[in-house]
């Protein structure tokens, strides 16, 4: 989600309040998740891998690509965000644009979405 006054990607969360077994209130907040974009621009510098998160639907929510941020890009076409969004977590090799790389994918529940790293192969094992 992408918040209406500071333009930054959040992730909202509610938890039930309960007494006597019953719902008596609701406790929420949003997080702000920017400082995960900008950690993805200063580690991935000098190097062609890139790391970025999806939200339950597959829609793009930090990545070092704004555009695909700005226009929340669904990527739940591609087996290895499918994979994370169903609870899956592993590393394995796929073409991605015309290029060999490894993709590590994993399950965020607590974020409700997944986190995904691209590394090109060469420079994995180079």
């Amino acid at each position: 989600l992408i918040s209406r006054t500071q333009l930054h990607p959040v992730v909202i969360y509610a938890y039930p309040i309960t007494q006597n077994g019953k719902i008596v209130g609701i406790m929420a907040g949003a997080i702000d998740v920017s400082f995960l974009a900008e950690l993805n621009e200063t580690s991935n510098s000098d190097s062609n891998s890139i790391s970025y998160m999806v939200d339950s639907k597959g829609k793009v929510i930090i990545h070092p690509d704004n555009a695909k941020v700005e226009n929340r890009e669904n990527l739940s076409r591609l087996p290895y965000v499918k994979k994370a969004l169903s609870g899956m977590s592993d590393t394995e090799k796929y073409v991605v644009d015309g290029v060999e790389k490894l993709v590590s994918y994993m399950p965020m529940e607590r974020l409700n979405g997944g986190v995904i790293v691209e590394v090109e192969v060469g420079e994995a094992f180079g």
